[in-house]
């Protein structure tokens, strides 16, 4: 159990760590923001809500049950052991429920993972079948038909077109997968990318090339995929060190607010865990994207600012990157929010992705 009145404490907690239930005695009109509204909707399952108030706003209760939150309004007074068999019924519900998803394997493989969660996924594709069990966020159990541990996950997470049904319940067994999940999901989507080439190459063969003049500097080779992904993130990995240069800088992030995934992060340290402050600000972009559709605004989001007590985090859109942004943190004694921005613009300009 945590008790908390710091509203950044508990969009740190809703957004990265494991939780069964939350309670407000203060009606806690905050939890309505975007910013949290889209963090209840990236949750792996649906948060239970105790909402302890005298006056009930139905709009907001609504707001939240529509991002996912399982609200329920408590009015005062309410005795000690009826609050108790409100939390018991909330969370033998919770363990009881089974859901099924159709998100991609991997994104719901690293949501589970930054949640830490305790769950196993019963995972279908067609014909196949396959169990993936997670303590804690960490995947300890991996079954197949054919195999059990490291290959059967690597199995499992190269399907596609998968149907999951996932619960509370996770077997008391021995662990049998002993890589990382970033190692695995790594190696499944290296040796899915190798058997769609092989795919192409055999389906459609190479003519035979025929040079009838010396090779100028126009009739040079183009990269190969493989060369355009390591220019690529060179370029990404040059574009977060400076970023790290701007002043205050404590951590930055390139990332995929559509998918969830992080091209790349810096910094950080004890400050901030920058992995998932990047992977929950894709909800917030996901959410000012859907916001802005809803209200027929048109154009582009020049930058996202979210001012904390200590901090300032910056989010930029990039232009030349569909659903790609930049993300940086800073110091809010050490920065300067105008030199800050100009900055990211200007790296924005010279990044290639």
């Amino acid at each position: 159990m945590t008790r908390t009145v710091l509203r950044s404490e508990v969009l740190r907690i809703l957004v990265g760590g494991p939780l069964d239930m939350m309670i407000t005695a203060s009606g806690a009109s905050f939890l309505g923001s975007d910013e949290f509204l889209a963090a209840f909707a990236a949750r792996v399952l649906p948060v239970s809500l105790l909402m302890i108030t005298r006056k009930v706003d139905d709009a907001a209760i609504q707001r939240l049950r529509t991002a996912g939150a399982q609200v329920e309004p408590l009015t005062p007074p309410l005795t000690l052991e009826a609050l108790r068999e409100q939390v018991r019924q909330g969370l033998r519900k919770r363990r009881l429920t089974s859901t099924t998803s159709r998100e991609p394997l991997a994104r719901l493989v690293q949501r589970i993972a930054r949640e830490r969660g305790s769950f196993t996924l019963h995972v279908n594709a067609g014909t196949e079948y396959g169990s993936l069990a997670f303590l804690d966020g960490v995947l300890v159990d991996a079954q197949n038909a054919r195999r059990t541990g490291d290959q059967a996950a690597l199995d499992i997470l190269g399907w596609r077109q998968t149907s999951v049904v996932f619960d509370r319940i996770v077997p008391l067994a021995l662990a049998t997968v002993r890589r990382g999940v970033v190692d695995l999901l790594a190696e499944a989507e290296r040796t899915a990318a190798a058997r769609a080439s092989a795919i192409v190459s055999d389906e459609i063969p190479t003519p035979p090339t025929v040079s009838l003049r010396p090779p100028g500097p126009e009739s040079r080779s183009h990269p190969s995929p493989k060369q355009r992904s390591e220019e690529e993130m060179a370029n990404i990995n040059k574009t977060l060190e400076e970023t790290m240069k701007i002043d205050g800088a404590i951590g930055a992030a390139i990332a995929d607010w559509d998918s969830g995934l992080c091209l790349g992060t810096a910094g950080g340290g004890s400050r901030i865990n920058i992995e998932v402050a990047a992977a929950g600000n894709c909800q917030v972009v996901k959410a000012k994207m859907s916001t802005m559709q809803e209200l027929g605004i048109k154009g582009a989001i020049q930058d996202i600012l979210i001012t904390l007590d200590d901090q300032i985090h910056l989010i930029r859109p990039l232009r030349r990157g569909e659903n790609m942004f930049m993300y940086l943190a800073i110091d809010k004694t050490k920065g300067n929010l105008a030199l800050a921005r100009h900055r990211l613009t200007k790296l924005e300009s010279e990044l290639s992705v």
